[in-house]
């Protein structure tokens, strides 16, 4: 039809691709499992009830002339391939043999769709989202029982609604405060290899995420705090060449990382002023 959502759309070789394949995967899944499990089990008994002599007929009247069995081995066989339906619906006969493609198919969306959203990250988000807001419900119920300190819940808290402007999963201070350090040592100490120290990084999820949250945290409090046409534009400079090396991978050989380990004692100091 003219006015269909999907007319003019196309979609990639590749995902065409991936498309006839798992159609390709499911239906051979479907035979070898129709063969393995219903169809080669019977062959045998049929075989068995094929060769027992029938002398006395209850139903002749069915199969007037038959030697053997006949209607056993069609009860035996009519489930699986040979009963044929009238569809409510269409004119067309369908096999029982195939209803329970729609099973495997359940089966098959279910898993290629949960990988699919494991590799994406689908709903990552809002999972974190509730984990937070459960996680912050436990520790400050701790702390109106007295069991921590107001220094220990706010290491413990996870400041999911702290700052939305960094655009990422926040964990919580505590695992994520002996990170930095390490992290600062092993930039000050990578020799200009940008790939080593990043493999490195990505080791250690928390040590990752504690250097880019610190990484945005700065940014968004410098440029907070710098005020002056004129000092932002230079600010706005400085941070959009920094951004630049990290897409390129060329930030350690770069920046000179010997002066990170100051850069940090100092802004610890403006953090506590602050």
């Amino acid at each position: 039809p003219r006015l269909f959502v999907g007319r003019g759309m196309h979609e990639s070789s590749f995902s065409l691709l991936l498309y006839t394949l798992f159609w390709f995967v499911l239906i051979l899944t479907k035979l070898a499992f129709s063969y393995y499990v219903e169809i080669k089990p019977l062959v045998g008994p049929t075989q068995d009830i094929m060769r027992i002599p029938i002398t006395t007929f209850q139903w002749h009247e069915f199969f007037p002339r038959a030697k053997n069995n006949v209607g056993v081995v069609i009860a035996l066989w009519a489930p699986i391939i040979l009963v044929c339906f009238l569809h409510p619906h269409c004119t067309l006969y369908d096999t029982v043999y195939f209803m329970d493609a729609q099973i495997w198919y359940a089966i098959f969306s279910t898993l290629v769709g949960g990988i699919y959203g494991a590799c994406r990250r689908l709903g990552e988000e809002k999972q974190a989202a509730r984990f937070a807001q459960m996680w912050n419900k436990i520790i400050t119920s701790f702390r109106k029982e007295d069991l921590i300190s107001n220094r220990e819940m706010e290491l413990l808290l996870v400041p999911y609604v702290a700052d939305r402007a960094l655009d990422l999963i926040q964990w919580p201070p505590f695992l994520l405060a002996s990170k930095l350090p390490i992290a600062l040592d092993m930039a000050k100490d990578s020799n200009c290899k940008d790939r080593e120290l990043r493999k490195r990084l990505e080791a250690d999820s928390y040590m990752d995420c504690a250097v880019r949250e610190c990484y945005a945290s700065f940014k968004n409090i410098i440029k907070y705090l710098v005020e002056g046409e004129q000092e932002k534009k230079v600010i706005n400079i400085i941070f959009d060449e920094v951004d630049s090396c990290i897409e390129d991978g060329k930030l350690i050989s770069d920046v000179n990382m010997r002066a990170l380990p100051a850069l940090y004692d100092q802004f610890v100091k403006l953090i506590q002023y602050l």
